[in-house]
C-alpha cells in the first residue's frame, strides 16, 4: 500500500516537471 501510494507521487511528480519543461519550452519559443 505504501509502494504503491509513493510511485503515485513519483508520477504526480515526473508529471509536474514535464508540464513545468514544456512551459518553460513555450515561454522561450515566444
Amino acid at each position: 500500500m505504501e509502494l504503491h501510494q509513493q510511485t503515485e507521487k513519483q508520477g504526480i511528480c515526473d508529471m509536474l516537471k514535464i508540464f513545468v519543461q514544456l512551459k518553460l519550452l513555450n515561454h522561450n519559443g515566444i
